[in-house]
């Protein structure tokens, strides 16, 4: 799975006699819970959280009643995001197709509201000169894939002059001079690692697809999580 740069918290009070307002509170600590959300609980009733309480308050209309949802992003910046319904919203947008939410960038789902991402990134070493027509559309195939899946990549044209010595520094990586398209895994550490050639990225599109229960039997898969979260490492 990504990585979830942010994180929700959830303004809640462990003094209620309101048994609708108590639901609720369960409600939402167990579907962020079951949906592994990283968050946090701030108790209204407790003392020691008054200043953040407070600090949460001030961005919540003024009749709104616990539990309230708000987002911290990276920058330790706090945003009001809704009450459970809102909640309920993401989660069941989070669930719609790929395509369905990569067609409709206002769809609040899950990855979006929490800033996911993977620690690292594919580089993709291609050749826009005298390319023949397998190669073309193997190159073509590829970016096709990983923006479809939503894979964060860059790419190095090894026919501009301008990136002639990453063009070499990778052949050096790969030990492989004039073959395309090329494959190479970006670590967050700034490691670059050659992955493989076109069936290599063909392979593991073609796992990753695999249901989650038959990738869990099978450690040593390679999926775009494992290979973009744990690195060459997995």
């Amino acid at each position: 799975m990504k990585e979830y740069r942010n994180k929700i918290v959830v303004l809640a009070s462990s003094f209620t006699i309101d048994d609708e307002q108590n639901v609720e509170q369960t409600q939402a600590i167990s579907l962020l819970t079951t949906r592994t959300i990283p968050f946090e609980v701030v108790d209204a009733f407790d003392p020691t959280m008054m200043k953040r309480r407070t600090q949460l308050q001030k961005l919540m209309p003024d009749s709104a009643q616990y539990p309230q949802f708000f987002v911290v992003d990276d920058n330790e910046v706090t945003s009001y995001v809704g009450e459970l319904g809102r909640l309920q919203d993401i989660d069941e947008d989070s669930g719609l197709s790929d395509s369905v939410i990569g067609a409709h960038p206002l769809i609040m789902t899950w990855e979006r509201l929490l800033g996911a991402g993977y620690r690292n990134k594919l580089l993709l070493l291609i050749s826009t000169m005298k390319v023949c027509r397998k190669q073309h559309h193997r190159q073509d195939r590829a970016m096709q894939i990983l923006r479809a899946k939503r894979i964060p990549f860059d790419t190095v044209d090894a026919a501009d002059q301008t990136l002639i010595e990453r063009r070499n520094e990778l052949f050096e990586i790969s030990g492989i001079r004039g073959q395309y398209p090329q494959f190479f895994l970006t670590e967050k550490t700034g490691e670059t690692h050659y992955i493989g050639d076109w069936d290599t990225i063909e392979n593991i599109n073609d796992t990753s697809g695999l249901p989650q229960a038959l990738i869990e039997t099978n450690p040593g898969a390679v999926t775009w999580d494992r290979l973009l979260n744990a690195g060459v490492a997995m």
